[in-house]
């Protein structure tokens, strides 16, 4: 079973859960559009922003099929300890080790760029940068005491569909 909580309600995906899904769910992140070879940028993203997510995605991918990916991070701490813990076996000597968001960064080149976005500090999630030299534009919440509507408030901090767009474009 896979919950994710928020005070927040998104519809639910329509989909097939198997084996690999549910693996890379537990590891901490799976492609939810999944890269085409004519992918320049890849959204990353965590928490309830996923609307706003798939919006920017569908128009950029509408005015340039294939051209985004969206890269869905269940857990932005199961993927770090494992990228930590892969590097530290590759350096006592295990070459052949990977981890998890080695496996999902190498499905894209090294000059896509990625735009993370998640409902919390953006470090959360800037560290998939150096994972494998990826440019990277972090968007999130980075000053704290602000009050509105979530619609005010995702504009103000760019977490709106409008500001994801903008970053993708000129990252």
């Amino acid at each position: 079973m896979y919950l994710r909580l928020t005070t927040r309600r998104i519809e639910q995906f329509d989909r097939e859960i198997d084996d690999t899904l549910t693996a890379e769910i537990i590891g901490g992140g799976y492609w939810l559009v999944p890269p085409q070879s004519s992918c320049s940028v890849v959204i990353a993203y965590i928490g309830a922003v996923v609307p706003q997510v798939i919006e920017s995605c569908d128009e950029l991918n509408h005015d340039s099929p294939g051209s985004t990916a969206v890269l869905a991070i269940t857990s932005a701490d199961r993927l770090h300890r494992g990228w930590m813990e892969a590097q530290r076996m590759r350096y006592n000597g295990m070459d052949k080790c990977s981890a998890q968001v080695e496996k999902l960064l190498g499905a894209i080149d090294s000059n896509v760029r990625i735009v993370t976005v998640t409902d919390g500090h953006p470090s959360v999630l800037t560290w998939l940068g150096a994972v494998a030299g990826h440019r990277v534009c972090g968007l999130g919440v980075d000053r704290y005491g602000e009050s509105g509507t979530l619609t005010e408030l995702y504009q103000a901090y760019q977490l709106d569909a409008k500001s994801i767009l903008s970053a993708c474009r000129s990252s």
